[in-house]
């Protein structure tokens, strides 16, 4: 099902749906809201839209489900019901938050709301660049400058959790020094951890300032 979808081959994919509807042991919902990703795909926005609602009748908050309504929406040309649904949505991921978005910077767009479309495009560029440094640092994990430009790219879009992770990993082989250190203590305040952000600011303070150029 996955290897037809993510090489276009949707008929494919929808007739893969409806058998593991039939025979599969996976929740009915998952299938469901792969059918409706394949019908969105072929361009059948009322089946699609019949099954996502289906969901959301249920489920008023499941975030896919809401994905998929905006998405929608979009391609009908209701922009105005686009922008409503999107905006409500919660990405589960940076790479959902990269379709959000997308979606959302277009519909504002087509709605007239080109300030608010701008914010969202910004927003969209700066967690596309958090991708692509977190890339970068998976492949040089002992170079720090990759680490920290990381780093700090993933601060900048609020995800505190992945900016953490990629410092923690950086001192567990490399010195901390006051930059790296105060930065990781800003993540853990982000993420609501104050005594473990008082601690490394704290450690953070006893180095060195960096040096100038």
């Amino acid at each position: 099902l996955t290897l037809y979808y993510s090489i276009g081959k949707y008929d494919d994919a929808r007739r893969e749906c409806l058998r593991l509807q039939d025979s599969s042991s996976l929740p009915a919902a998952a299938v469901q809201l792969w059918l409706a990703r394949v019908e969105l795909a072929r361009g059948e926005l009322r089946a699609a839209a019949e099954i996502v609602d289906r969901i959301l009748q249920r489920q008023p908050d499941e975030p896919v489900a809401s994905l998929l309504r905006g998405l929608i929406h979009a391609q009908a040309g209701e922009h105005a019901q686009a922008v409503t649904v999107l905006r409500r949505v919660r990405p589960q991921s940076r790479q959902e938050r990269v379709v959000v978005l997308h979606a959302l910077g277009t519909a504002l767009m087509r709605n007239g709301e080109e300030r608010e479309a701008k914010k969202r495009f910004q927003e969209l560029a700066r967690v596309s660049d958090a991708e692509l440094f977190m890339s970068d640092a998976a492949h040089r994990k002992h170079d720090k400058t990759y680490q920290m430009r990381a780093a700090n790219a993933l601060f900048a879009v609020d995800d505190f959790r992945d900016a953490s992770m990629v410092l923690e990993l950086l001192h567990s082989h490399t010195l901390p020094d006051r930059e790296s250190l105060s930065l990781l203590a800003k993540c853990y305040a982000g993420m609501g951890r104050a005594g473990e952000a008082r601690v490394t600011q704290e450690r953070a303070a006893l180095l060195p300032e960096p040096s100038k150029q």
